[in-house]
């Protein structure tokens, strides 16, 4: 008879799993612009909201959710669609605040969740958020990388067509060419894998030293994604007109 697992190796083999599902988020929108496609249809059911919703919180909801976390884990994660939202109902969680963050960049580890938001239409806040999953710091640049739904790969939209890898500023967030986007506004980030991180643990280390490998992934994808669209610059119209008829394409 084989040995039942206790609940550390649950945890550890689960912590170890969020590697396996970052990389099964890798995925475009179908059509691109429209906020829908069977991958994105499923990570928005995941938290409840429809096709053709904004799903970067989805994104997010569903890399947690897919590695199948013990329950009091995935209770400290809201199941929302909203990034004001994920990051208000975020009580039972580790949180850093863009402060502490910029004064000690190291604060933020792999695997944290990132929510900011963005100007609405007066040029104030609170505007739509977005929110990714950190993968690496530079604490000299005081920048993020993360892999992130719903983003572009050529400027960090908020409103994109899948998921890539972006590189963003901790004091603003927002890697857009249009100054009106400027500053976003970074709430902070927050540490749902608080506790059960620990060095000494050879999972969470499977986690960390796959790091490199969801990298080079979410690169990938992200590079080819934008050689396909200088060879084709009119793909930028045809996903502009999917998002502002997104309701009605099937």
């Amino acid at each position: 008879m084989g040995r039942i697992k206790n609940f550390n190796d649950f945890i550890n083999e689960s912590i170890s799993a969020l590697a396996d599902s970052a990389l099964k988020l890798i995925t475009l929108e179908k059509p691109p612009g429209s906020n829908k496609g069977p991958e994105v249809e499923t990570m928005q059911k995941n938290v409840g909201i429809s096709p053709g919703d904004p799903w970067c919180a989805a994104f997010v909801y569903s890399f947690f959710k897919n590695a199948n976390l013990p329950a009091d884990m995935m209770k400290r994660i809201p199941r929302t669609g909203g990034v004001s939202k994920l990051w208000e109902l975020s009580s039972n969680a580790k949180k850093i605040t863009k402060e502490q963050a910029l004064k000690n960049p190291k604060l933020i580890l792999p695997g944290m969740v990132f929510c900011y938001l963005s100007k609405n239409p007066s040029g104030g806040y609170p505007g739509t958020g977005h929110t990714g999953i950190v993968v690496s710091v530079n604490p000299n640049d005081k920048t993020i990388t993360s892999i992130e739904g719903n983003t572009n790969p050529l400027d960090g939209a908020r409103e994109g067509f899948g998921s890539f890898i972006v590189t963003r500023k901790i004091d603003d967030p927002s890697i857009s060419n249009d100054p009106k986007e400027h500053p976003a506004k970074m709430l902070g980030f927050i540490d749902y894998l608080d506790g059960y991180r620990n060095d000494g643990d050879s999972e969470y280390k499977k986690f960390i030293g796959s790091i490199p490998n969801i990298i080079s992934a979410y690169t990938k994808h992200t590079d080819s994604e934008i050689n396909r669209i200088h060879t084709d610059p009119d793909l930028v119209n045809v996903y502009s007109n999917n998002y502002k008829n997104r309701n009605k394409i099937a």
